[in-house]
């Protein structure tokens, strides 16, 4: 669905948005001038004229620095406020996580359910998948992605034509619950458990007990690929002035990604999850395989350390170009959100010592980071 090449530059925004300066802070609060600072250097690489990139640092002392620059949308030399909606690609995981947490909790379902039990046109490969297995990555289910590019699918990808791809399979990857390899097809099934066991659409769901209580007034589930989109930006591929757009991305992927929103609106969903919501509890509990391993992955979410400091972060990416990324430091109580509609994104910095820097995000090899956060 993307070249890996670009995401690198997304995934080094972080450390150029100056966690090693955020890290310090832990005895001292960063003066404003040096926060503000970060953001200017975090989208740095985005000129008025080119697509854009919105920052946002939140600090738990109420401190709340954001910044944007570049263009929504470069045809009619629309500007990228803070009002602009993008979608957030594969952080929609984390919504999806929170959907499973709060019907778990109201008895709705269990983790170690069958996924048969409601899905019953999956096959039976011989081995039981859980729910469980679906929520952290290690199912042995194909990605519909890789599938869909396999057999060259053409045509809008719904959540129901990926349920159709993914019945046709014969076999997995590897037994269920040996081995973690990021999957979008699981999230995808979660999303239609959900709404199987509600009765209600995860668009209508998600508004009435995520966007609405947390006042995300500008955030939707996007469950059709041709719905009208206010305020959306456009996403762009290209540098130098040569861009090109390719708005119909031919997906509409509920669960895995399609969720569209704004700066302001991520922000309030940060600092949920720095809340004590016992939904919130649930997302931050990591899985593990079945020799007890870590996998690294909760609800919707990577877990791990950075600089000796738990971290709690996803990426997301789209063939569209969008790149979004949200981090979060709990220690510090700093949140982190970047979205942007330029899909060759990059930034030019040194990176601090030590020079592992790279392979210290998420406490995972830059390859395994970038292979399981496809979008």
């Amino acid at each position: 669905m993307q070249n890996h090449t670009p995401f690198i530059h997304l995934f080094l925004l972080v450390s150029f948005l100056g966690i090693p300066e955020l890290l310090s802070a832990q005895t001292s609060p960063l003066p404003t001038d040096q926060l503000d600072s970060i953001i200017e250097r975090a989208i740095a690489p985005a000129g008025e004229s080119d697509p854009g990139v919105a920052a946002l640092v939140q600090m738990g002392d109420g401190r709340i620095y954001k910044k944007t620059v570049g263009q929504a949308n470069l045809e009619y030399n629309i500007a990228l406020t803070e009002h602009a909606v993008f979608d957030i690609a594969s952080l929609a995981k984390q919504f999806t996580g929170l959907a499973i947490a709060k019907l778990e909790l109201a008895g709705q379902l269990k983790l170690d359910d069958d996924v048969r039990k409601y899905l019953p046109e999956v096959p039976d490969f011989g081995t039981t998948i859980t729910l469980r297995h679906l929520l952290y990555h290690t199912s042995g289910l194909r990605d519909v992605g890789e599938l869909c590019r396999i057999g060259n699918f053409a045509g809008g990808l719904t959540g129901d034509r990926a349920l159709d791809i993914i019945v046709r399979q014969k076999a997995l990857n590897f037994p269920p619950g040996s081995a973690h390899d990021y999957s979008n097809t699981g999230y995808v099934l979660l999303a239609l458990i959900v709404e199987r066991r509600t009765g209600q659409s995860l668009a209508d769901w998600s508004q009435q007990h995520i966007f609405s209580p947390l006042q995300m007034t500008e955030s939707r589930v996007n469950d059709a690929p041709d719905n009208l989109i206010p305020n959306r930006a456009v996403a762009y591929h290209g540098r130098n002035g040569n861009y090109t757009f390719n708005q119909d991305n031919g997906m509409s992927l509920i669960g895995s990604s399609s969720v569209f929103s704004l700066l302001a609106d991520m922000g309030k969903w940060m600092a949920f999850l720095a809340g004590d919501d016992p939904a919130v509890k649930l997302m931050m509990q990591p899985g593990s395989l079945a020799d007890g391993s870590s996998v690294g992955y909760g609800y919707g979410h990577s877990i791990g350390q950075f600089a000796g400091q738990p971290l709690i972060d996803h990426s997301g990416v789209t063939p569209a170009g969008f790149r979004t990324l949200t981090a979060y430091l709990p220690e510090m109580d700093a949140r982190l959100v970047i979205l942007s509609n330029w899909g060759e994104l990059e930034v030019v910095q040194e990176l601090p010592p030590p020079p592992s820097l790279i392979y210290c995000w998420g406490s995972t090899p830059l390859r395994k980071y970038l292979r399981r956060h496809l979008p």
